[in-house]
């Protein structure tokens, strides 16, 4: 029996009925996470494509000097911008950025918070960032405001410019080849805040079906916060990287801690 899939050209999967892993994700993210948990060993999965995004056409400000990326589902977009340094959320996004052909200036903890406060720290010369998001996505000027004051030298003071780089389709309802399947769901991995509050509302009408002894791995704090109270048995990832979640699931109780 095939595993209900919501995403075309995986790779193949090994089913099996019972302990699934859930992976909620938008489309994109999908193969990567999949082969990832593949060459470790694990099988048993149940990749869910939460979103599609799709990249918009962009004005640049003719005098951006550096980009913040908070997803690389942003990369497509500002393809043509590769001569700019890119201030990453995280790992995840660092890498792929790299592997785009970006300079990584600087990487964050998966926490656009903590990001902004380790650019002030950083005290560069004063820049022009351009921050390309999804239409799913809050622009960060809580924590970016217009003017970036240095930690240091309040005098100086980057700039912050949020572009909407991307427009992403969510789904509305979860597959119907998903739904037999959620009581035989005993691990899901949680990513992002945004994505998680979505997923909830996709499972609520379904929450009975729901596993009693499941557990979630949230990637971050955050996401962590935004799962409760929800999903049931939470626990936070202690290093957001997909090593260290994979870990955690091999080993349980190790490299988390419990909500």
């Amino acid at each position: 029996m095939a595993p209900p899939l919501a995403f075309a050209n995986l790779p193949n999967l090994s089913y099996n009925p019972i302990n699934m892993i859930l992976l909620p994700r938008p489309a994109p993210h999908l193969p990567r996470i999949v082969a990832t948990f593949q060459q470790a060993g694990i099988t048993n999965l149940l990749p869910l494509a939460l979103s599609h995004p799709k990249p918009l056409p962009i004005a640049v400000p003719p005098k951006t000097t550096a980009l913040i990326l908070t997803s690389s589902l942003a990369l497509p977009a500002v393809k043509h911008l590769t001569h700019l340094p890119a201030y990453c959320v995280g790992p995840a996004t660092a890498q792929a950025a790299q592997q785009a052909g970006f300079t990584v200036a600087h990487t964050g903890t998966n926490n656009a918070a903590s990001l902004a406060t380790e650019i002030r720290g950083l005290n560069l010369p004063p820049q022009n960032f351009l921050h390309p998001h999804g239409n799913h996505t809050i622009p960060l000027t809580s924590f970016f405001p217009p003017s970036l004051h240095h930690s240091t030298t309040p005098s100086l003071t980057h700039t912050y410019t949020p572009l909407l780089a991307y427009q992403t389709q969510r789904i509305t309802t979860l597959p119907t080849t998903l739904i037999p399947q959620l009581q035989n769901i005993t691990t899901i991995c949680l990513f992002s805040a945004g994505s998680t509050t979505h997923l909830a509302k996709l499972l609520k009408p379904h929450q009975h079906l729901l596993n009693q002894n499941l557990t979630t791995y949230c990637f971050s704090p955050a996401v962590t916060q935004a799962a409760h109270p929800f999903f049931p048995n939470l626990e936070t990832i202690k290093t957001p990287s997909l090593t260290t979640l994979l870990q955690t699931i091999k080993n349980p109780n190790k490299n988390s801690a419990e909500a």
